[in-house]
Parts: C-alpha cells; structure tokens; sequence
C-alpha cells in the first residue's frame, strides 16, 4: 500500500516587462500531486519435486526465473494498458462498426491534441489485434511499415513497436482485446501515465520437506495512475 506522490507544475504565464518598472514574483505552486498507489502484488511461485533433475541441470534455475522475468514484464504491461483504459474523462472517437480506425478519426484525434500543443508524433497507440489489422489496412501507405521505417531511430526495433502512422508508435496487444464492446485503440502521451515498480525479488530457492522438494517464489510490487487525462485518447467501439 506504499504511495508514491508525483507533482505536476501548472503550465506558468509570461509575463509583460514595462521598461524600468520591477517585475513582480509569482509563487511557485504545484497544480497537483497525484499519488501512484503500489497495491498490485504479482507472484510466481514455483516448485521443484524432483531435486535431482534441478542438481543435474543447474540452467534449469536461470531459465524459470527469466521466464518469471517475462511474465512480470507484461504483468506491468496490463497494469498500464488497464490504467489507460479506465480514462473515461478523455474524449472519445466511435471508430466504425467494423473496428476499423480510419484516417480521419486519427486526425480528429491530433486536432484534440493539438490543442493542447502536444504533437501526436511524440505519442504512442496501442490496439487490439483485429483493430490493427483491419486500420492498417485502411491507412493503405499513410502506414509506415517496417520495411519503411528508418531503424536508425531509436525505440522501434528494441521496444515491439507494429510501425509509425502519423508519427506514432503503435504497440498491439491482447491487453486491447476483451470482446466486442471495449476499447480497440488508444493514443496517449507518454508523460499522462505513472507507473512505479519494486523491482522483482526472488524468495529462495529454499527446501520444502513436505514436498520433498525445492521452492522458490518471485514478487513484483506495481501501481498506475493517469496523471493527465487529456492527454489520453481513446477509439471505443460502437
């Protein structure tokens, strides 16, 4: 139940300088200071019956606990898509019955942010499987592929990124797919989302006589939040 409190700046005004005349301070205040509550707890436990399987092959033990690694990851990963698509105060654009993202609803969606002087280059999208490849699809060359795009720029090969369109990095992932009627895409800034994690502490391994075996358990403590709702923008279906 460890809270984390992250302060958020209000965006300051410049103001006018009359020659000769002394400037007035402003009080610095933070706008508002969201918390980021660490009460998820995820958990792999693992247990080995056959000791001497484990002694014989002593990897056996690095590759559970790099797979628990993996598993913790995209834990983390569905703690932020659910934390984004909870965000029911952001506006919100019907793509059509079909699931597809059309162009133009993604323009609607830079007009939004371009109202808020955010580039919707500098964001990211995450869809479900079948809004990804019916929208692709319909984006036609407006997509960029990665036979298209320039991997000299960081963050596309080494982050799982589908490709850019409008500038975005789109992610998919089954954390978009629940169903017919739940959110199939979403734009969000990197900054409106704070997530906080332990980091993952393994237990073990210790023996476990009532099991004539060994045991060993990796923790993960995590926590999201959206720290600015305008910044998100979701694509729920009809």
């Amino acid at each position: 139940s460890k809270a984390i409190s992250i302060p958020l700046l209000a965006l300051a005004t410049a103001a006018d300088k009359t020659t000769e005349v002394p400037l007035a301070y402003t009080a610095g205040t933070v706008q508002t200071a969201p918390t980021i509550t660490m009460s998820t707890h995820k958990a792999l436990p693992y247990l080995f019956e056959d000791i001497t399987a484990l002694q014989a092959s002593p990897d056996l033990f690095q590759i559970y606990v790099a797979m628990a690694g993996d598993v913790l990851a995209m834990a983390v990963d569905t703690l932020i898509a659910t934390t984004i698509l909870g965000e029911t105060t952001n506006a919100v654009i019907n793509p059509s019955p079909d699931d597809t993202i059309t162009t133009a609803q993604l323009q609607a969606a830079q007009r939004v942010f371009n109202t808020q002087r955010i580039k919707i280059a500098n964001c990211v999208m995450g869809m479900s499987a079948v809004a990804f490849e019916l929208s692709s699809i319909s984006w036609g060359a407006a997509y960029q592929t990665n036979s298209t795009y320039d991997p000299k720029q960081p963050g596309f090969w080494y982050t799982g990124a589908e490709g850019k369109m409008l500038g975005m990095q789109i992610f998919v992932s089954p954390d978009w797919s629940s169903g017919t009627t739940v959110e199939t895409a979403t734009i969000w800034h990197p900054t409106s989302i704070g997530y906080a994690t332990s980091g993952i502490q393994t237990v073990g391994p210790v023996e476990d006589p009532l099991n004539v075996g060994i045991g060993v358990t990796l923790h993960e403590f995590m926590g999201a939040t959206v720290l600015k709702p305008a910044a998100v923008q979701a694509f729920k279906n009809t």
